[in-house]
C-alpha cells in the first residue's frame, strides 16, 4: 500500500495511505495513531461556519474513505456520510473528494521511508496547511499546488494539493492544534452506474491495457491485424487463472439477472469445479462475476495450479 510522507527536518511524516482494490475503487487513509476523547463538528453557511456542536464520544484518530469506482464515495468516520458523484472512467474535471487540514506537519506520526512511498521534499514549515484530494482523469493538467498524483490503469487519478488554509473555514473557538476534516457537501442525488456495470467496464479497460501492452512488446506486432486486436478486446477477459489460493474467476460479457450456475469439464474427469462463496461484500457482484476452486475428487486435495479446462458455461435462468 503506497503512503504520502512529507518531510519534516530529519524525518518523514506519514500524512496519508492509498489503496487500489482489484475492482479499481480507491482506499484512501487519513493516518494518525490513537483515539480522539472529543471533537467538533460544524457545517459552512452562506460562507460562514454555522453552529458547532461538541462531541464527547470516543473515535479513531485515523480516517478512511473509499472513492468507489461507481461514484459512491464513503466517509468512514463521524456519521458515517454517504456522497455521489459520477463514474470515476467518466470524469471530466476534478473534483474535491476530502480538505485535511493540518495544524502542525511535525504533529503527524513519523515513519521510515519505504520503496514504494511518495515522500513531498517541500519545506512544510510550522503553519496550518490545508491538504486536499481530488479525482481527476488521468492525463488532466496540474493543478494549482499539486504535490502529487496517483494513476489507475492510466484511466483516472487521485491527486493531492497543498495551500495554506483560510481561516475563516474554521470558526472561532476551536483550538490551534485540531486536525479537521473538510466533506465537500456538492454531489449527485444518487448513484448513476451500477456496481456490476462498473466492475465490468473496469476489467474490460484493464484487459484492453494488458492486450495493447503485449501487442507493443511482441516482435511481431507489425504483421498483427488491428481487426483481429480489437476482435481479442471485445471479446473481454472472461476467465482468470488461479491466485495463490488456487482461486479462478470467471467474468460474465454482461450483467445477468440472478447469479448464475457454473458449468466445467475438465481435461481430467477426477476434477470438478467449486464455487467459493462470496463473502457479503462481494454479493453486488454476484451477478458479474463467479470465482471456484478445482477439486480432485479422488484425493479430496484443492488443485491450485493451472489445469487443462475443456469447456466452461454460466447459466443464468430467465
Amino acid at each position: 500500500m503506497p503512503r504520502l510522507l512529507l518531510k519534516d527536518k530529519d524525518s518523514c511524516r506519514h500524512l496519508a495511505s492509498v489503496k487500489v482494490m482489484d475492482e479499481g475503487s480507491i482506499k484512501l487513509i487519513l493516518v494518525r495513531d490513537g483515539e480522539s476523547e472529543e471533537g467538533f463538528t460544524w457545517a459552512q453557511k452562506e460562507g460562514r461556519a454555522d453552529t458547532v456542536y461538541k462531541r464527547d464520544t470516543r473515535e479513531p484518530k485515523t480516517k478512511e474513505i473509499t472513492i468507489h469506482t461507481s461514484g459512491r464515495i464513503n466517509y468512514h468516520f463521524s456519521d458515517r456520510q454517504v456522497r455521489y458523484i459520477p463514474c470515476l472512467m467518466d470524469l471530466c474535471e476534478p473534483i474535491p473528494i476530502i480538505g485535511y487540514s493540518v495544524p502542525q506537519v511535525a504533529l503527524l506520526d513519523s515513519s521510515t521511508r519505504k520503496s514504494e512511498d511518495w515522500v513531498g521534499e517541500a519545506e512544510f514549515g510550522e503553519s496550518r496547511l490545508l491538504f486536499t484530494f481530488w479525482v481527476m482523469p488521468a492525463a488532466h493538467e496540474p493543478l494549482n499546488g499539486e504535490c502529487g498524483r496517483f494513476g489507475v490503469e492510466g484511466l483516472y487519478a487521485l491527486g493531492w494539493t497543498v495551500s495554506q488554509e483560510d481561516p475563516s473555514l474554521v470558526p472561532a473557538g476551536i483550538p490551534d492544534m485540531v486536525f479537521t476534516t473538510l466533506r465537500p457537501k456538492e454531489g449527485l442525488p444518487h448513484q448513476m452506474v451500477t456496481e456490476p456495470e462498473i466492475f465490468l467496464r473496469f476489467k474490460r479497460a484493464m484487459y484492453a491495457n494488458d492486450v495493447n501492452a503485449a501487442v507493443e512488446a511482441s516482435p511481431d506486432r507489425s504483421e498483427m491485424c488491428a481487426e483481429h486486436i480489437e476482435a481479442m478486446i471485445e471479446q473481454g477477459p472472461g476467465l482468470y487463472p488461479p491466485n495463490k489460493e488456487g482461486v479462478w474467476t470467471l467474468l460474465t460479457r454482461v450483467p445477468m439477472r440472478v447469479a448464475p450456475n457454473l458449468f466445467v469439464e475438465f481435461e481430467n474427469p477426477r476434477y470438478k469445479a467449486e464455487v467459493v462463496d462470496l463473502k457479503p461484500g462481494d454479493t453486488r457482484l454476484a451477478t458479474v462475476r463467479v470465482r471456484f476452486v478445482v477439486k480432485d475428487e479422488e484425493t479430496g486435495a484443492h488443485i491450485k495450479t493451472p489445469v487443462t479446462i475443456r469447456r466452461i458455461a454460466l447459466d443464468a435462468e430467465l
